[in-house]
Parts: C-alpha cells; sequence; structure tokens
C-alpha cells in the first residue's frame, strides 16, 4: 500500500475547505499504482500543540459553537496522522511513501503566517503540491524573494488559479501548472453520496454568503421578486445567523441545498465551483473594489467563458439560463488532465519506495 499524507485545511468549519479535503482524500484513495492501493491521511495541523497560533478569542468562541455541525462529517470520512508537536514532524517520513500540500488557500500569508510547513520543506519522501492557492493577485516583495526556497522541496508544483501559475512561472525559476479544484474530481453522482436528501417544500434560491453585503442583499431581493420564488440562507457567520434566523447545517446539507436549488447566489468561491458541478443557475456577487479578493473566482469562471455570472450588482440580473455545452467539454479535459497529473506523481512515488527497497 501507497502510504500518502497530506497538510491543507484541516478541521475547518468552512465548507469549501472541509469538502476539499474530502475531495482529495476520495480521489487519492481510488488511484492505483504499481499494483498498490494508494491510502490517505492528513497531517492535522491545527491540533499541533507548539504550532505558531492567532486569532482572535471571538473567534475561537465562534469556531467552537459552530465545529459540531463539521465534526460528525470529519469524524466519518477523514483520516488523520498521529503527530502532536512540530519536533515530530520529521518522523512522518518513516510512515508515509508520499507528501502532498493543497489544495485551498494554503500559500496565502495572511492566513500561514509565513510558515514553511505548508511547503513540506520538513518531507524527505516523494513531495508535490496538488491545486495550491495564493488566494490573491499579488505578494509583497518579501515573499517573492523567498518563493525559491519555499518551492525547493517539491518534486512538481499544480496550482488552482492561472494567476498563481503565473507568480511562480515569472519570479522563480520553477514551472507551475494549473489543475482544478479537488472538488471537481467528483462527480455529481458521488457528491450525491455525501449530500442530504431532498430539500421539501417548493422551488427557492439558495444563498450562501461567506459576508452578507447591501449588494447581495439586493440581488437576492430583486432575484426573489423576479422569480417569485423563497430564499433560503445557510450561514457558519454567526452575526449572518442571528440577522437573518438562520443556523449553520452540515456539509452534506449545504451540499444538497446547492444541488436542489433553482438559482445559488454566493460570494464564495466553493460555492461557485458547486453549482457549476450540479449546473445550476448562480450568481457570483462582488464588490467593485474588491475584485482582487475574488481573483480565484474570476480564475475559474474565465476557464469556461462564464464570467457573465460574476456580478456586481442587482442591475446585472438576467433570467438567462447558464449555457454549460462549452464549459461541459472543457471541464471534463481539465478533470482528467487533473487526474493524470496526481496518478504521474502517485507512480514516481511508488516507483521511488520500491527502488529505495532495493
Amino acid at each position: 500500500m501507497l502510504r500518502v499524507c497530506c497538510l491543507t485545511f484541516d478541521r475547518t468549519t468552512n465548507y469549501g475547505s472541509c469538502l476539499q479535503a474530502y475531495a482529495l482524500k476520495t480521489a487519492v484513495d481510488g488511484i492505483e499504482t504499481g499494483g498498490e492501493h494508494c491510502s490517505y491521511e492528513m497531517l492535522a495541523y491545527g491540533k499541533i500543540k507548539d504550532r505558531q497560533k492567532h486569532g482572535k478569542l471571538i473567534n475561537k468562541a465562534a469556531y467552537f459553537l459552530v465545529w459540531p455541525f463539521f465534526s460528525g462529517f470529519d469524524r466519518q470520512n477523514m483520516a488523520y496522522a498521529n503527530v502532536s508537536y512540530l519536533a515530530d514532524i520529521e518522523q512522518l517520513n518513516e510512515r508515509y511513501d508520499a507528501f502532498i500540500c493543497g489544495s485551498d488557500v494554503i500559500w496565502n500569508p495572511a492566513f500561514t503566517y509565513g510558515s514553511n510547513i505548508f511547503f513540506l520543506k520538513f518531507a524527505s519522501k516523494y513531495a508535490f503540491s496538488y491545486a495550491a492557492s495564493f488566494g490573491r493577485l499579488s505578494l509583497d516583495q518579501e515573499y517573492i524573494s523567498s518563493l525559491e526556497d519555499r518551492l525547493s522541496n517539491l518534486r512538481e508544483i499544480s496550482v488552482r488559479e492561472e494567476s498563481a501559475a503565473a507568480i511562480i512561472n515569472e519570479h522563480t525559476s520553477r514551472h507551475a501548472r494549473v489543475v482544478v479544484d479537488p472538488v471537481l474530481l467528483l462527480s455529481a453522482e458521488q457528491w450525491n453520496k455525501v449530500a442530504a436528501e431532498k430539500t421539501s417544500g417548493k422551488g427557492y434560491i439558495f444563498v450562501y454568503a461567506t459576508h452578507i453585503t447591501d449588494t447581495i442583499s439586493k440581488v437576492c431581493d430583486r432575484l426573489s421578486k423576479q422569480t417569485g420564488l423563497r430564499i433560503i440562507r445557510a450561514s457558519t457567520n454567526l452575526k449572518n445567523c442571528l440577522k437573518f434566523r438562520t443556523s449553520p447545517c452540515t456539509p452534506g446539507k449545504w451540499v444538497g441545498l446547492i444541488r436542489d436549488a433553482q438559482y445559488v447566489v454566493t460570494n464564495s468561491y466553493h460555492a461557485t465551483v458547486f453549482s457549476t458541478i450540479y449546473r445550476k443557475d448562480f450568481f457570483t456577487v462582488v464588490g467593485e473594489d474588491k475584485l482582487g479578493v475574488y481573483v480565484r473566482m474570476q480564475d475559474f469562471l474565465s476557464q469556461f467563458g462564464l464570467e457573465n455570472r460574476m456580478i456586481c450588482g442587482a442591475d446585472s440580473i438576467t433570467l438567462e439560463h447558464v449555457n454549460y455545452e462549452q464549459y461541459n467539454e472543457k471541464i471534463d479535459s481539465l478533470i482528467g488532465e487533473s487526474y493524470a497529473y496526481l496518478q504521474n506523481n502517485l507512480d514516481k512515488a511508488c516507483s521511488e519506495k520500491k527502488q529505495s527497497r532495493g
């Protein structure tokens, strides 16, 4: 068995982060290489006791209030490496044959506080990235200057956005290729095994926003008036929950709400991606002054000619259905290339494992 360890955001109360981790695990566990099945586990970096810790007390309190909605999914679907201290990280090389870093915005210094651990600097076995992201259009010069060294331990590099590939290809001697987010590696039928049962009642507009803005509220109100559909909301933001008298839901319920919606309104990258998985009519709402924050949605939608679904205001709403015909061919091609990238790197890891055994 080829034992694979992945480092990404773990035990999060963010639907996208949670589901992309599950998707990569499912994809890797389904790969066979050199006559061996792959076995995937995550490094629970969030539980390492001597890691550098940040965050306000109020955010930590909010996490513990929301985590029960995610804990069952995590316990049922994820497996973790048994490491408690940074000093023990290198011991993982004795237990695993390959290491993956990704996906999500694991290379955004605002979230990792400059740590090299998300670049797998500790790994002495085969290490590569899958769909890693900076989550921004540009980086400060200090980070750029250190990027070559940060990437030095990765055999191959793949990122989630064209903009991330451009940063690496321009500022380092390495080459990065673009692959799809892990959630796209699973089909709608596979996600249906995760999704909750069909939402009862008449059709609805599903609204998922990482933060509610006046623009999103206006878009929802206008769309509801034009279609006559009710609005269903989900959020892990406690202020939003109190304002709209809603509550967080489980990851399975969240997927099901997107699957069964007539329209999806969101400012979330992964809600946008799941809308395309289920071939939904959707609107990704961005602020005119914050387009850089939404670079990942911009990159994703532009790949398939769906930029017109990214809107800046209620006046941009059109009830015209999304034309997925051209998208289908393009995404199938990218998914195939992304699977091939995973397979190729795990094949190389398997070969090195056999060579080391002599």
